[in-house]
């Protein structure tokens, strides 16, 4: 069978090169958000309370509740370091680094002897894992509820994060790939569950209904003759519009005259 032939010469065709696959593109919008996925006690407690008749003072009862009986809460930022030894080396490595991180390095801080002191995957999978996790949510709630310990939520908020960059390092997430990509996952958004957050508001106090006063009476001040009014008047005197002297007037004919200046008129 005859092939197909082009009589152009081989120096007109470019080479054509052979490139890496892509990447594929990572949607990080819902990567640089840490969702709560468990269903502990206590948050169907706060559910139940967000769903009552009187919600936010159920909510505050029941945080309070927590923190002060429950051997769950974390008292301190020291408490709170000793569940979790050595993630401050983590923290230091990713805000020192930032953007320049690398995967391998991280993993290898991560798994080493000085943090977990053993594979993320297998510290991940570990049944008190989720239950560890759990108690730092709780914690979170109680505080944010009650508005209290700020720095110590802070901390708390910074230990969920940690926890995303290990999960995402032992199922070898593709955004640690990069160093933006790593950044991005420690620097995620905390997302408080839509069932408990936002609390409701503190309703406000019903308005007195008052009945303004009336404004003060208009003072008003006697309007003053004008030049029309003035031309009208006739002397009492001498009976005409033309007195150059009202008070002379008076004076010859012996009657009152009106209170007023000379006639000017001539």
């Amino acid at each position: 069978m005859p092939t197909a032939s082009s009589n152009l010469p081989d120096n007109l065709f470019k080479l054509a090169t052979v490139r890496e696959p892509r990447r594929p593109i990572i949607d990080e919008a819902d990567a640089r958000r840490i969702h709560y996925l468990s269903d502990s006690v206590f948050h169907a407690t706060l559910s139940a309370d967000r769903a009552g008749a009187d919600p936010r003072t159920a909510m505050i009862a029941s945080a309070t509740t927590f923190r002060t009986s429950n051997a769950l809460f974390i008292p301190d930022i020291a408490a709170l370091n000793a569940l979790f030894p050595g993630f401050g080396r983590i923290d230091d490595y990713l805000r020192v680094r930032q953007r320049n991180s690398d995967e391998a390095a991280l993993k290898s801080l991560i798994e080493g002897p000085l943090v977990l002191d053993q594979p993320a995957a297998t510290y991940v999978a570990d049944p008190g894992y989720a239950d560890l996790k759990s108690q730092v949510w709780d914690n979170l709630f109680a505080l944010t509820i009650l508005g209290a310990d700020t720095a110590l939520r802070t901390e708390e908020v910074r230990i969920l994060r940690l926890l995303n960059v290990i999960e995402k390092i032992a199922v070898d997430d593709p955004l640690m790939g990069t160093g933006p990509g790593i950044f991005s996952a420690y620097m995620s958004m905390v997302v408080l569950p839509g069932d408990v957050f936002p609390m409701p508001d503190v309703p406000l106090p019903t308005e007195p209904t008052t009945r303004p006063e009336p404004p003060p009476p208009r003072m008003t001040r006697p309007r003053s003759l004008t030049a029309s009014r003035r031309r009208m008047m006739m002397c009492s005197a001498c009976m005409t519009s033309k007195c150059t002297s009202i008070g002379s007037c008076a004076t010859r004919s012996g009657r009152k005259a009106i209170r007023t200046t000379a006639c000017r008129r001539t």
